[in-house]
């Protein structure tokens, strides 16, 4: 949510222009040092948040605590990239903020930390594995709690990274985005 009022200010303002420009015309250059920053501070408090879990709590690590590191990095980086592509998508901060709501609530709902995923019905399952959370969770749990073989979270690691991928599908229409006037100045 944070990362999309960053980018859909730069609409709703009218500088969307002037952010290309400032990235020497490159989109992705420009989203890229949007990104960074916030990339940076999300990076040092999920590391934060983990140390202390960890470092000050009874909570054993029965797995690989880098695992865990790589796994918090490359889950802040697919959520960013969901957030690149609903921007893009709606072009619109008001609505990118409110579907980034909606998928943020259904990722709570459905990554299988409070109800099992498998006991879930397979459409609810389903939607489970579209939402980074899952699959951050399954590494989390699995390299936390249980100990489990590093190979055995392979899968979600390349889901998190497919993620990664979701800007370079709509930077097309991102360059429209930032060079029609006509998304400019909505709400």
């Amino acid at each position: 949510l944070t990362f999309i009022f960053a980018m859909g200010l730069e609409l709703k303002e009218g500088t969307a222009e002037e952010w290309v420009r400032s990235a020497r015309g490159s989109v992705a250059a420009a989203l890229a040092g949007k990104a960074f920053p916030y990339f940076v501070c999300f990076a040092a408090i999920g590391m934060l948040m983990v140390t202390m879990l960890f470092r000050f709590s009874d909570t054993p690590v029965e797995g690989s605590l880098a695992a865990i590191f790589g796994a918090l990095l490359l889950f802040i980086l697919a959520s960013m990239s969901v957030a690149v592509f609903m921007t893009a998508l709606y072009a619109n901060l008001r609505f990118a903020l409110s579907s980034a709501a909606f998928y943020v609530a259904i990722a709570f709902t459905f990554s299988g930390l409070t109800f099992p995923l498998m006991s879930m019905p397979a459409a609810v399952r389903y939607i489970g594995e579209i939402i980074p959370l899952t699959h951050y969770l399954r590494i989390f749990i699995g390299q936390s709690l249980r100990g489990a073989p590093l190979a055995s979270n392979w899968l979600s690691f390349v889901c998190l990274a497919l993620f990664c991928l979701l800007p370079l599908l709509i930077m097309p229409r991102w360059r429209r985005i930032v060079s029609d006037r006509a998304f400019w100045g909505g709400i």
